[in-house]
């Protein structure tokens, strides 16, 4: 009983300072940007292209559940199965990735789906940089937690964690993902077994 009383306590406290401390996200403000000079490990995008960071703070909380794959979607893409996305990345703690795309001047989800599914959405520009952090909760409402950060935060955490042979890391990532698409995909092609066979 006590344990459980112990257990109760320390996710409403994880709670409360969820809420209470840290900069919070706020879906209206832009949080692209632009370096002003190249610095350690990160650096604008090339000409028509939006850079989109992502990175997993190595803090212990990111090593009470499963790491997670990011997905990102078309506005045309909200209401469907987020699994149908293009991969974004594979969030572990301490880890730094990131993806060129070209903008289309049109609204692009991230998504991700450990118990339920959580994403943001924005609208890139072109020679902006964004910068999503990967996180999970513990506790009562425990699970993935996605965000956008300004750049003091996206440029100290990125230039301190990238590593120089990220890129072989996230194709490893991005072709283990395609391949555990296309097993859904075809378990899902086969005609289930009937309950009912007499």
């Amino acid at each position: 009983m006590k344990s459980s009383k112990l257990v109760i306590l320390v996710c409403i406290g994880m709670l409360v300072c969820d809420f209470a401390f840290g900069k919070k996200y706020d879906p209206n403000k832009d949080y692209g940007f632009v370096l002003k000079q190249k610095q350690n490990g990160i650096e604008n995008p090339p000409p028509n292209k939006a850079r989109i960071y992502g990175f997993m703070p190595n803090e212990i909380t990111n090593y009470t559940t499963t790491r997670y794959n990011a997905t990102i979607h078309t506005l045309a893409q909200a209401n469907e199965d987020f699994k149908e996305g293009y991969f974004f990345g594979f969030g572990r703690p301490g880890e730094v990735f990131y993806i060129d795309i070209v903008p289309s001047g049109e609204p692009i989800f991230i998504a991700t789906k450990i118990i339920a599914r959580k994403h943001i959405y924005f609208t890139p520009q072109a020679g902006k940089i964004y910068c999503v952090k990967m996180a999970t909760k513990v506790g009562l409402f425990g699970g993935a937690k996605i965000t956008l950060v300004d750049e003091e935060d996206c440029t100290t955490y990125v230039s301190q964690h990238i590593r120089s042979d990220f890129m072989r890391q996230w194709l490893e990532d991005k072709e283990r993902f395609e391949k555990e698409q296309q097993k859904e995909k075809e378990i899902k092609s086969k005609p289930q077994d009937s309950e009912w066979d007499w």
